[in-house]
Formats: C-alpha cells, sequence, structure tokens
C-alpha cells in the first residue's frame, strides 16, 4: 500500500521584530520628560526672577520718588516795572527841623504809620535824618502831612493846647502859639504840593523789573523754592534773584517775587551774577525804551527746574 507523505521544505528560522508602536513611544516619552519639563521651568523662573527683580525695585523706587517729589507748577507771573521818581527838596528837612511843632509831631507821625502799617519803623522817618528819599515815600508822607495839617488846625483853634486830640501835641515851653501854627501851617501846605508836583511830572523807567510768580505744589511732598531763576530774553539769560529760599507745602501754594538787576548810569544795581553785566545793560535798554517785551522764567523747585513759564513785558 502505498504511502503517501507530505513534507515542508526547511526553511531558515528567521526572528524579526514587529514594527514600533507609535503609541507606546509617547507613553515612554511622556513617562521621562515630566522631570525635565519642571526642571527647565523653575530654571526659567528663577533667571527671569533675577533679571526682573532689579528692573522692578528701580522702577518701583523711581515710580514711588516720581509721586512723593514736588511738582512745581506756575500758576501765574505779574510784572512790576520801575519808573524814576524825583525826590522833594531837601530844604523841607530844614524847614520841618526848624518849626518846633513840626520836629516834635511829625516824626512821630510817621513812626504810627510805620508801625501800622508792620513797616520798619525807622525807615520813613529816615529823609528827615539823611534826606535820602523812595519812591514809597510819598503817600506815607502825604498822610502825615494830612494829620499833621489837621492837628495844627484844631490847636489853632483852641489855643488852649488842653482840649481832646490836642493834648496828645507836644508843644515846646515858650513858643509862640500862634507864629508857630502859621509857619508849621505853611510848611505842611507847601511840601505837599511839592508832593504833588512830583507825583504828577513824567516819571520814565528806570530799567529795573520785579516778577511776583504763583506757584503751586502739586507733589505729596514738601519743596523749597530756589531764590534764582533763570530770565530769557531775545535768546539771552540772565539770572533774577529772591531775597530768600522759599518753602513751600506739599500741595501747597507760595508767592515769590524775583528782581531783575538793571544797569542805571553806567553802574548795575541790584544783585546780579558775575558775567552778565553787558546783558544785563542789555536788558534794561530794553526796559526803558517802553516797547512791549516777551521773556522766559524758569523756577527751580527742590533742585528740580519747573517747567518753562513765557510772559510779556507791557509796552508803555
Amino acid at each position: 500500500m502505498d504511502q503517501s507523505s507530505s513534507f515542508k521544505p526547511a526553511t531558515d528560522s528567521v526572528e524579526t521584530s514587529p514594527p514600533p508602536d507609535p503609541a507606546g513611544s509617547a507613553n515612554a516619552t511622556a513617562k521621562t520628560e515630566p522631570w525635565w519639563t519642571d526642571a527647565r521651568k523653575v530654571l526659567v523662573t528663577q533667571i527671569l526672577t533675577l533679571l526682573l527683580t532689579p528692573v522692578s525695585v528701580a522702577v518701583t523706587f523711581f515710580l514711588t520718588e516720581y509721586y512723593k517729589s514736588p511738582k512745581a507748577r506756575v500758576e501765574y507771573v505779574t510784572s512790576s516795572i520801575g519808573h524814576v521818581w524825583e525826590s522833594p527838596s531837601t530844604n523841607f528837612v530844614t524847614k520841618i527841623a526848624e518849626e518846633p511843632l513840626l520836629a516834635l509831631n511829625f516824626r512821630e507821625i510817621l513812626l504810627r504809620r510805620a508801625s501800622a502799617q508792620n513797616q520798619p519803623a525807622p525807615d520813613y522817618a529816615r529823609w528827615l535824618d539823611t534826606g535820602e528819599w523812595d519812591t514809597d515815600y510819598n503817600n506815607v508822607y502825604k498822610g502825615a502831612l494830612n494829620e499833621m495839617e489837621s492837628l495844627l488846625v484844631q490847636q489853632r483853634n483852641q489855643l488852649s493846647f488842653a482840649h481832646g486830640a490836642l493834648a496828645a501835641i507836644k508843644v515846646p515851653e515858650d513858643t509862640n502859639a500862634t507864629a508857630s501854627i502859621d509857619r508849621s501851617l505853611n510848611v505842611v501846605n507847601e511840601f505837599r504840593a511839592e508832593l504833588k508836583r512830583i507825583e504828577d511830572s513824567p516819571h520814565p523807567r528806570s530799567g529795573s523789573v520785579s516778577l511776583t510768580v504763583g506757584i503751586l505744589n502739586a507733589g505729596a511732598s514738601d519743596g523749597t523754592v530756589f531764590k534764582e531763576a533763570m530770565f530769557g530774553f531775545d535768546g539771552k539769560t540772565i539770572t533774577a534773584h529772591a531775597s530768600k529760599y522759599t518753602p513751600i507745602p506739599s500741595h501747597g501754594f507760595a508767592e515769590v517775587t524775583f528782581e531783575l538787576p538793571y544797569e542805571q548810569d553806567g553802574e548795575v544795581i541790584g544783585t546780579y551774577t558775575v558775567g552778565e553785566e553787558d546783558l544785563i545793560k542789555q536788558w534794561s535798554k530794553l526796559v526803558r525804551s517802553g516797547m512791549e517785551r516777551s521773556y522766559e522764567l524758569r523756577i527751580v523747585v527742590s533742585d528740580k527746574p519747573a517747567p518753562l513759564t513765557k510772559g510779556t513785558l507791557d509796552a508803555e
């Protein structure tokens, strides 16, 4: 009986690896990446912190100082132009001294008026001693002359010199009352007419200018207005001076007057900065011309210049 057999040809046994599983690879990566990602984030955060901390501190400091520092703002500037006034004749000093009633009482009236206006008491009477006149004296002396006249008239009407206001007036001994009153009244009227003549005369510009500046401090800290300011005209600059440094409170207001030096008879008058003499003379000439002039002013508050302020000197 035939037997049939079947066989398979022998083949080499080759082991092959299955193709990589994408999902399995992703799972493996997911298992190994977290520590590196976290470390990288921490490192980046630390680097940014190191870089930005000084900047943050600097910005914070700057903003704090900015909002705390004084913030000056000029609200207004008014200008006052000086004029040349004639002085009264010093003959009146002699006439007043020669009349006992005037010599005794007129000085006291001046001192009393000075005290009432919170002025240094000796100033108004200085002219009686030295003959040095100031234009500010005009109104004071006119008022004092009117008061003196009123008292003299009362004395003449009541020769007893002992009633009411008359008792407050000093009368020298051995004085011919009526004659003394009449002579004193003549001097009073002559002196008053002299002051009226001076007041009505032309008053040319002297070249002096003062600037009154209203300053608002909008900052959260106090400040100090420096006593020097820069004054500009026609592209040139000179220094204006105040009498002192002026404190200005936070959210407060201050008014400061700056004086400009000027030239008179070839001499610079007032406080000035050495080296600016020629510019001061040029400015004085422009002021005396009477023409309208534009100017610029920059004040300084606590070492920080305030915004530039522009103004105009009016024509005359």
